[in-house]
């Protein structure tokens, strides 16, 4: 009887010997599997590291910023990631966005990029400067009077709005019709506006005016983000063209100056905005910087 037990478990014993063999698995692994919940079993994979091996492992980054390798202490690839640094770029890749924000390149298609990049391959038309009513501004401008002593809005009472410019030249036009029957009579009466309504680039012909009070302000309270989009257009012209050291370029609105004065001498006023973005009366006559506005 002894013999026969004897031979049966020398027979199971074989069997699962062989069957260990067979599934690559050692008995001592066996026994750690089995034995208290704090021990630990480390499989060695090209993909799967124990927490042994993250803390040997190292990483490495490429040149360029976008690729990160860690690699285990045993030197097998555990994973490979690809990243997007904008600080390391070799080139400006341009980045296009659908969202409004002060400094975007519009482009004559429509499509804008964000300020710091430009994509040579496009018509650069404006620069915005307003995201919440969309508006852009002309690349160049001019230095002209908003009306000379001679026009019949030098002196007159115009109701022209501060909010926006948008349609300042109707409310002249309608003041004084006889001054701006011709193209020839309103470039002579009113040159800014003039200038500014007939300013035209690739993919916005129409549509351009000039700015008012309020329109300025905003526009000289992004004027770092618009003059870095700027710096990146060939033929741009910065806000400030004299570009002298502590010296501020001053700019037209379309808002004329309301003078609690009475009379026909408190009219000859108009709106200047410089470039500190303070606001400042100046005779009409008076040669100021324009720069057309658009919307988008």
């Amino acid at each position: 009887m002894k013999k026969i037990l004897s031979g049966i478990f020398t027979t199971v014993l074989t069997l699962v010997m062989i069957f260990f063999a067979s599934s690559c698995i050692s008995l001592s692994e066996l026994m750690d599997v089995s034995g208290p919940s704090n021990s630990s079993r480390s499989v060695s994979s090209a993909h799967v590291s124990s927490s042994s091996s993250k803390a040997n492992s190292t990483t490495t980054v490429s040149d360029d910023g976008k690729t990160t390798t860690t690699v285990s202490a045993d030197g097998k690839t555990i994973t490979t990631v690809t990243v997007e640094d904008v600080y390391k770029r070799k080139t400006d890749e341009p980045v296009y966005t659908t969202s409004y924000s002060p400094g975007n390149i519009v482009y004559s298609d429509g499509t804008m990029t964000n300020y710091y990049t430009l994509d040579t391959s496009k018509t650069p038309v404006a620069v915005i400067f307003d995201a919440k009513n969309k508006l852009g501004i002309a690349l160049t401008g001019k230095e002209l009077s908003w009306a000379p002593a001679q026009a019949e809005g030098y002196r007159a009472a115009l109701k022209t709005s501060d909010v926006s410019g948008e349609k300042n030249w109707d409310v002249i036009k309608a003041a004084d019709p006889q001054g701006t029957s011709t193209p020839a009579k309103c470039d002579e009466n009113y040159p800014a506006f003039y200038y500014c309504t007939n300013y035209s680039t690739k993919g916005y012909e129409n549509g351009w005016y000039m700015p008012s009070k309020d329109e300025m302000k905003t526009l000289m309270y992004w004027k770092s983000n618009v003059e870095a989009a700027l710096k990146k257009i060939p033929g741009a012209e910065p806000l400030n063209p004299r570009g002298g050291k502590g010296y501020s370029d001053s700019y037209w609105s379309s808002s004329q100056y309301i003078s609690e004065t009475s009379g026909s001498y408190g009219q000859i006023f108009a709106w200047a905005i410089d470039t500190t973005g303070y606001a400042n009366s100046n005779s009409k006559e008076a040669l100021k910087y324009v720069r057309p506005v658009h919307k988008f």
